[in-house]
């Protein structure tokens, strides 16, 4: 069962990809691995090439990581790279590297959903919880503390029906 907040993720994955990066804001590594993972991402992923897809998620991998090397302090290619581990379902990687761009950036909320998404998709609700409702903290317009009440509902609902399962099935 996907969930919805991993379909907001997916989308906004697909969005921020493509929008053009400025060489000069991001660096040659960054613009290397964004283009590996515009390859994966949109050519090879669709035509079901794994083995070039693989190749092509390590070297964005690879680009991204020796562009935090070369500027630790940019936000940006850390979330490159855990846009890389997310789509590839490496959750818990992508939520380490979300961790880390927080670390660098810890007023962007968009940083925090992905976050709580990372931590969903890999089954750590509680963690997801948590990051939701630091975010929850951050946010003032009362549209998104509806919705992110709502995410938090359904995660420990999910949450406890995988503690306790079969609780409510109905009885026959």
């Amino acid at each position: 069962m996907k969930s919805f907040l991993f379909y907001i993720i997916i989308v906004a994955l697909a969005l921020s990809f493509s929008v053009p990066i400025s060489c000069a804001q991001n660096g040659e590594w960054t613009k290397r691995g964004l283009l590996h993972f515009e390859k994966a991402f949109f050519k090879r992923t669709p035509n079901k090439l794994k083995a070039d897809t693989k190749k092509e998620y390590e070297l964005a991998e690879k680009y991204f990581k020796k562009a935090i090397e070369a500027n630790p302090k940019n936000v940006e290619p850390y979330l490159y790279l855990a846009r890389t581990y997310f789509v590839q379902k490496k959750y818990r990687l992508a939520a380490r590297v979300y961790k880390q761009a927080l670390q660098i950036a810890p007023d962007r909320k968009d940083i925090y959903l992905k976050l709580a998404s990372a931590f969903e998709m890999a089954g750590d609700y509680q963690d997801a919880i948590r990051t939701l409702e630091i975010l929850k903290q951050m946010e003032t317009d009362e549209r998104a503390m509806a919705i992110l009440n709502d995410l938090i509902e359904k995660l420990k609902k999910r949450a406890n029906a995988e503690q306790n399962p079969g609780e409510n099935e109905d009885k026959e």
